[in-house]
């Protein structure tokens, strides 16, 4: 049910922000309740998004780009049709900052099975193996906004030093390639960067929490 609020929430809505910390808290309280249930969560998040395992699969050349290769890597049918890339992309952003909301979700005496160690691990991975294109950068930016801002409080240097490898390697990388990439791709990032988005408490965040702990109180 969780997971399946990104198929059903409102299809303009491209933030899935504010929705994300609320599921994030109730994902811990559910987990901490039931601690097998956290498995299936996370086998359903890699199952709809490869980015939350983190892992990449690359077609093999031009005519490996088919139907099947779409739908393996996450492309939904929509009236008997792929969806469109962008369609795709906005999919891809919303379930990592889902997986990415449950990960720095804390809660005050609650034990998180999967929480900011585990986040900095999936950090550390993606970046050391999967390929700097389009839908990863997209999916790294959709991390770093939900969970950069706790993994920065976590982990101070060695979260920066992590951000200067993005700076460093996975933007020039993004760049080298040139107008394969939509500029929205790297400006995410490249604003993330700038602007020090990981000093701001994200949006949605507190007040998440707040709501949800009189509602279970």
């Amino acid at each position: 049910q969780m997971i399946s609020i990104v198929k059903s929430r409102n299809p303009t809505d491209k933030t899935f922000g504010k929705l994300a910390f609320a599921c994030g808290y109730v994902m811990l309280l559910v987990t901490n309740q039931v601690p097998d249930a956290m498995d299936y969560l996370l086998a359903e998040f890699n199952k709809v998004c490869m980015y939350t395992v983190p892992k990449h699969l690359h077609a093999l050349n031009a005519q490996a780009r088919n139907t099947d290769y779409f739908r393996l890597i996450g492309y939904q049918e929509e009236d008997g049709k792929l969806q469109s890339t962008e369609k795709y992309l906005v999919n891809v952003v919303a379930y990592v900052k889902l997986y990415a909301a449950m990960v720095q979700t804390e809660i005050k005496g609650v034990r998180h099975p999967h929480g900011l160690a585990e986040g900095w691990k999936w950090l550390a991975m993606f970046l050391n193996t999967l390929p700097a294109i389009p839908a990863t950068a997209f999916a790294l930016h959709a991390f770093l906004k939900v969970a950069g801002f706790a993994l920065h409080k976590k982990y101070g240097s060695q979260f920066m030093k992590i951000l200067d490898v993005i700076s460093r390697h996975f933007i020039p990388a993004l760049k080298a390639q040139g107008s394969k990439v939509h500029p929205e791709a790297i400006n995410n990032l490249q604003n993330y960067l700038n602007d020090k988005i990981y000093l701001e408490e994200p949006e949605g965040q507190y007040l998440a929490q707040q709501l949800l702990s009189k509602m279970f109180l």
